[in-house]
């Protein structure tokens, strides 16, 4: 019986950076639906007291799931050092799928899909 071997692993960073300051106009609610009356200022920096979250990365408006896959397919094969048409298989895990930012914003992949 044949073992898998992982020889390689890649992964891919967007470069478009968000920090808290970009939700400074965003309208934040508690968990019953109502309006946090507090300064934003203030509950940003709560949440990222709680999180540790700072910024955030983004990807391009043009990009999808499947092109940051293959990028990182590309770093894995690149990090393995092996020609790409030897490859029998690319595994790939995704909640998410293909969604385009002209799609449906108020579309979110319930975690059964």
């Amino acid at each position: 019986m044949p073992n898998t071997i992982i020889i390689g692993s890649g992964s891919y960073i967007p470069e478009r950076i968000i920090d808290n300051t970009h939700f400074s106009d965003v309208v934040f609610y508690d968990e019953n639906g109502k309006t946090i009356d507090k300064p934003n200022e203030e509950t940003i920096r709560k949440f990222a007291e709680i999180t540790e979250i700072e910024r955030r990365r983004y990807i391009n408006d043009n990009e999808n799931n499947s092109d940051i896959a293959t990028k990182a397919s590309e770093s894995a094969i690149q990090d393995a050092g092996i020609d790409q048409e030897t490859i029998d298989y690319i595994i790939c895990a995704s909640n998410f799928g293909e969604i385009n930012v002209d799609g449906i914003s108020s579309f979110m992949p319930s975690m059964s899909a």
